[in-house]
């Protein structure tokens, strides 16, 4: 081999341990931005609620949050002046579940806090009409849920 092609094996090579170091390390912002950024069937974002505690945004408006929500979900307007500042007052580290009536508002919600650096947020595809549709419960207060 001449030294052009010794030279492209080489740099082929440190491609592929960089990468592999890459993909180890669970810090790296590529991978978690791969593997944390979901939107998630009703089914699957109830499960990811339940296997990893997430917290649980409601981004609708309180008018539409009062009227039903998921249990436990906090409520954060995302049409409000204030919905940056208010995510900027959450741990970045944990995990949330967010969702909106249809999904649009919580896609966007999404697409912001990745911008801001949050490491796993799943969004409810469909939203709040999906997961009524296949029958998973809703709150009208934090005490009582309906089936």
């Amino acid at each position: 081999m001449n030294i052009k092609k010794y030279s492209a094996l080489f740099l082929s090579a440190c491609g592929l341990l960089a990468l592999s170091i890459l993909i180890t390390k669970s810090n790296s912002p590529l991978i978690k931005s791969m593997e944390t950024f979901h939107v998630l069937k009703s089914h699957d974002f109830a499960t990811y609620i339940t296997e990893h505690a997430a917290v649980v945004i409601d981004v609708r408006t309180p008018e539409e949050f009062a009227t039903g929500h998921l249990s436990n979900a906090i409520n954060i307007d995302s049409t409000a002046a204030d919905f940056r500042q208010q995510l900027t007052a959450l741990d970045k580290s944990k995990k949330y579940a967010i969702y909106c009536r249809s999904g649009n508002r919580s896609a966007n919600a999404l697409e912001i806090m990745r911008a801001m650096s949050f490491t796993s947020v799943v969004d409810l595809e469909g939203g709040i009409v999906a997961w009524e549709r296949n029958h998973f419960p809703t709150c009208t207060d934090s005490l009582t849920c309906s089936d």
